[in-house]
């Protein structure tokens, strides 16, 4: 009987002995979490992590949306109307060379005879720019000039008996294939060339010979119509001369 209530007493003390000691503090080594104290009432301290990073990536995202570009902005300047309009080119096409056989016309009633094909005279060094037909007048008709054209623009407009401009130039040259010049003179720096050197067609008619670059077809009034305006104007000369005795 003594020797069963020693065994129960010795294995109440193991027991005792055995039995894990609880910290109350918190502080020892079998407590891995950190200390926390809880306040009746307060709220909980311990961040929500899934929430923060919710809120974090709303509001990088929002921060991206504010930052980027707008994918359809408006361009004013683009969509503003333009009250100008470039200006049209209203300079003539430059002329052609052509292939077919240029003619120089005659015609009897214009008192105009073919003299040949000169060189102009504005490149010659100590012509100051003076053209071989100086002193007269001039015109350009892109796209409508011809001999003729020419002839009857020269026919008026020099001097005459009476002072007036009602008498012809002695020389009409023409080119560029669309240019008219007038003159009682022909330059002596003016060289005659070939027939072929004035080698554009007139506009108005591409079959005429209108000179070239920097190149004249020449015609000349005829002696006899240069007599006749002499003699015509010596009349005339005379009759006043007479009348006022």
């Amino acid at each position: 009987m003594r020797l069963t209530t020693l065994t129960l007493t010795t294995l109440f003390a193991l027991t005792l002995a055995t039995k894990p000691h609880h910290n109350t503090h918190g502080s020892g080594d079998d407590n891995d979490s950190p200390d926390t104290i809880n306040v009746p009432g307060a709220p909980h301290t311990t961040p929500d992590t899934d929430t923060q990073d919710d809120t974090t990536s709303n509001t990088a995202n929002t921060q991206n949306n504010n930052n980027s570009p707008n994918p359809n902005p408006t361009n004013t300047a683009s969509s503003s109307t333009s009250t100008s309009s470039p200006k049209p080119n209203t300079s003539p096409p430059k002329p052609k060379k052509t292939n077919k056989k240029l003619i120089h016309p005659t015609d009897p009633a214009s008192h105009y005879s073919y003299l040949g094909c000169y060189n102009e005279t504005t490149g010659i060094r100590g012509t100051t720019g003076t053209r071989a037909l100086n002193g007269g007048k001039n015109e350009a008709v892109p796209g409508q000039m011809t001999v003729e054209k020419c002839w009857t623009f020269c026919s008026t407009g020099a001097g005459d008996a009476k002072g007036g401009r009602s008498g012809r130039f002695e020389y009409a040259g023409l080119e560029y294939a669309r240019e008219c010049w007038c003159a009682q003179s022909l330059s002596s720096l003016a060289t005659k060339l070939g027939d072929n050197d004035c080698d554009l067609g007139c506009e108005g008619n591409d079959s005429q010979a209108c000179g070239g670059n920097l190149k004249l077809t020449v015609y000349k009034a005829s002696d006899a119509a240069t007599i006749r305006v002499f003699w015509t104007g010596l009349a005339i000369a005379g009759v006043v001369s007479l009348a006022l005795l």
